[in-house]
């Protein structure tokens, strides 16, 4: 029987065909399959990321508002919208300018109460001396607020007493 160069006898003479992988092509596959598969969790996660809680995020802004009313020892304001919210500051002339983007979570409605009265929310354009219908004080104090938060995971009910933090159920 012929041997091979490395000193291996050749099969295929034999009639036995070489069948099988080798660990090497084994754990080149594995490997790339891993990198593969970690790319499309990292993908699918930042999607999902992105759909947060619309109540963790209104009590995030409410906190927001009301820490830079004290620490800033100037009024921050909040404008209700149908699909969302915006903060505003008002600035060292009067005038109240928007505080970073409007926040509207995909698939959400809104449904305000300010001060025990439903609010019709409306196009309230920055850069007025108009004030927001919710104020947050330097004092703590707030405008009594509630929000019906409605989306693709259900309803939320928030309030927001005059002093104290957003509440959720």
């Amino acid at each position: 029987m012929p041997t091979s160069p490395a000193g291996r006898g050749n099969n295929r003479a034999c009639g036995h065909a070489r069948s099988g992988f080798t660990l090497i092509e084994l754990l080149v596959v594995v490997t790339i399959l891993s990198i593969l598969s970690l790319g499309v969790g990292l993908t699918a996660s930042g999607a999902f990321g992105q759909r947060a809680d619309p109540a963790a995020l209104l009590s995030e802004a409410v906190e927001r508002a009301r820490d830079r009313a004290v620490l800033g020892q100037g009024l921050t304001g909040l404008v209700p919208r149908g699909d969302g919210w915006q903060l505003r500051l008002r600035d060292a002339a009067g005038v109240w300018q928007d505080m970073g983007p409007v926040a509207h979570p995909r698939g959400l409605a809104v449904r305000w109460q300010i001060d025990g009265r439903a609010a019709l929310p409306g196009f309230s354009p920055s850069g007025t001396d108009q004030p927001p219908p919710i104020l947050f004080a330097p004092d703590g104090d707030s405008t009594p607020f509630a929000a019906a938060l409605v989306s693709d995971r259900g309803r939320q009910d928030c309030a927001a007493p005059r002093a104290g933090g957003l509440t959720c159920d």
